[in-house]
């Protein structure tokens, strides 16, 4: 960081003086062209900042939304694109959503309630279809899951993705989900569990 600081501030010096051995005597083009290199960065931030959200959705310059989302999270980030409840005996489910931001996805079971730290058994695995209307644009799985801890749920992020990579931002898209596995197991005592697709960190 410290060598980052002294290469922007010896670069404009630098500058002026090769401008001045090259001749160059007007004190305000000698001026103005080591300002105009210190303030470029400036400008270059605000303007991420002015157009983070476009960016963010992947509108325009979508390879930056990941990190812009990091560092200006918007506040409905990681609320979950799609859910529903998952039923005893039922494995396939399809959602219908849409991608809001670029970056990392996954499809999570969320458990209601909390939780230890020790290991959430299960034998769970889930298979992830992504249509555009009856276009297949993406598959993966089955999958195991990783687990996570919140304030008021837990569970297990499966089937991670990536956005615009693997599926397009701002196009309604379907989602077929089939979870596999000893499903009546794992729902015992867990009333209310739910089936999401969400968006993830990008760190």
């Amino acid at each position: 960081m410290i060598l980052i600081l002294l290469l922007y501030i010896f670069l404009p010096a630098s500058i002026a003086v090769v401008l001045y051995f090259l001749g160059v005597r007007s004190r305000r083009f000698l001026m103005g062209v080591p300002a105009g290199f210190l303030t470029l960065p400036i400008l270059l931030v605000l303007g991420l900042y002015l157009f983070r959200v476009p960016i963010q959705q992947g509108k325009i310059l979508a390879g930056l939304g990941p990190v812009l989302s990091l560092v200006f999270p918007a506040h409905d980030l990681y609320e979950p694109l799609a859910g529903v409840e998952i039923q005893l005996g039922k494995g396939n489910y399809k959602l219908t959503f849409i991608h809001k931001y670029v970056g990392r996805h996954a499809v999570r079971v969320d458990v209601p309630g909390r939780f230890g730290i020790e290991k959430l058994g299960h034998d769970l695995r889930i298979t992830l279809r992504l249509y555009d209307d009856q276009t297949l644009l993406y598959e993966t799985g089955p999958g195991e899951g990783g687990q996570f801890w919140g304030r008021d749920h837990y569970g297990l992020y499966f089937v991670k993705y990536r956005v615009p990579q693997d599926a397009p931002a701002g196009v309604p898209l379907t989602a077929d989900i089939h979870i596999s596995g000893d499903l009546g197991r794992f729902l015992k005592d867990r009333e209310g569990t739910t089936l999401k697709i969400t968006k993830m960190s990008d760190e």
